[in-house]
């Protein structure tokens, strides 16, 4: 079970402003309608918002140098928050799938979500 600890200095840290813009900017975008693809949006920052205050209590393994894992503080990396709102941005506007340039794009931003989950295990300093 993970256990999590409020933080109670979470109101002097940029990623929650920075959450908290993506939040606002989303609402007032004029395609904020109540559509699946943008109540994904708010749900995963709401997610994000929640994880700043309420931070997870993590234990540390060693990992071999040079192994892939799981990122558990993706939450702190702000690669992903940008990463999302272009990704709303990007998925929303006017877009041609025949393009290769809007592949190229969409290959970006997904491989920009998986470097934030995914990171490889560097030697100690």
């Amino acid at each position: 079970m993970i256990e999590f600890h409020f933080n109670k200095d979470f109101r002097f840290e940029g990623r929650f402003y920075i959450l908290l813009l993506m939040l606002f900017l989303g609402v007032i975008e004029p395609h904020a309608g109540l559509n699946v693809p943008n109540l994904i949006y708010f749900g995963c920052v709401l997610f994000l918002l929640i994880l700043q205050i309420f931070v997870p209590i993590i234990h540390h393994k060693n990992y071999p140098v040079g192994s892939y894992h799981f990122h558990w503080g993706f939450y702190n990396d702000p690669k992903i928050y940008f990463a999302l709102f272009l990704a709303r941005s990007f998925f929303f506007g006017f877009q041609d799938i025949s393009n290769p340039f809007y592949w190229i794009l969409a290959l970006l931003i997904a491989s920009s979500f998986v470097r934030s989950f995914i990171t490889k295990e560097k030697e100690a300093k």
